[in-house]
């Protein structure tokens, strides 16, 4: 199952989609909207609504990005997909890399599309977003140790017993802070995590959705993760097949 959480995308949706639908022809694709102004839901219904493999879901509430990601992660339990790939809509992410993704991913893990694997020389995108992400991934890693180069990409793939062993009640972002969330409690549950490397491109129309109170989240984030990781006087455990793994472990590198 693919994953795309979007708000004002209608100028990329159906390219997205269309890629999607190439690289991934029996996948089911689930398009989480956000009530989008431009009418981002309206255009992939009618482009796609006959097609049983894509859904649109026209998400009702107050917006936000995490709280779409988790109607998403809410319908791929619910169905019985064993694998979920997330990827932004803006096509920053190429496509093409999902087959590679899902060949890759631990029966019981994730894989992260990871942008700095081998530093950020290949990136495409605009140098001050660069120097905030890259700055952000060094802030996210030096507070949680999370051993993961990336720790804010978007585009993974999950296997159905990483996102199991979720807790919904811990997850507290409410923007892009949520990717950095899930990984590090898939991490503490001693879930397997392999980085791929990826060029980031940056989004070919529209605008960023980076804004101010999202990066005051992501600065608060981490040590929230910290205080309730000291709280706890029990890890979770993921369902692990026979060669699992319950101990955080530094993520697999994937050429």
């Amino acid at each position: 199952m693919a994953l795309v959480a979007t708000y004002m995308e209608v100028g990329t949706i159906c390219r997205l989609v269309d890629q999607l639908r190439h690289h991934l022809p029996d996948g089911r694709i689930v398009i989480v909207d956000d009530q989008s102004p431009d009418g981002t839901a309206e255009v992939a219904r009618r482009r796609y609504g006959h097609l049983a493999g894509v859904e649109v879901v026209s998400r009702p509430g107050p917006r936000g990005y995490a709280a779409a990601m988790r109607e998403g992660f809410e319908r791929f339990l619910a169905s019985d997909a064993e694998r979920l790939v997330t990827i932004d809509a803006d096509l920053s992410h190429d496509p093409a890399l999902t087959t590679r993704m899902l060949e890759r991913v631990d029966p019981a893990g994730v894989v992260v599309g990871s942008r700095y694997l081998h530093g950020a020389a290949r990136a495409d995108w605009a140098a001050a977003r660069m120097v905030i992400s890259i700055l952000g991934n060094h802030y996210v890693r030096l507070i949680t140790r999370l051993p993961v180069a990336d720790c804010t990409s978007a585009f993974r793939c999950y296997a159905r017993p990483a996102v199991e062993c979720l807790d919904p009640a811990r997850l507290r972002a409410r923007g892009y802070a949520f990717q950095v969330e899930v990984l590090h409690q898939m991490w503490r549950a001693g879930c397997p995590i392999a980085e791929v490397p990826i060029v980031y491109r940056d989004r070919l129309v529209g605008e960023s959705k980076l804004r101010v109170g999202i990066l005051a989240e992501s600065l608060i984030a981490p040590w929230r993760l910290i205080w309730h990781s000291r709280r706890s006087h029990s890890r979770p455990r993921v369902p692990m097949p026979s060669r699992g793994r319950a101990a955080p472990h530094a993520p697999q590198t994937l050429p």
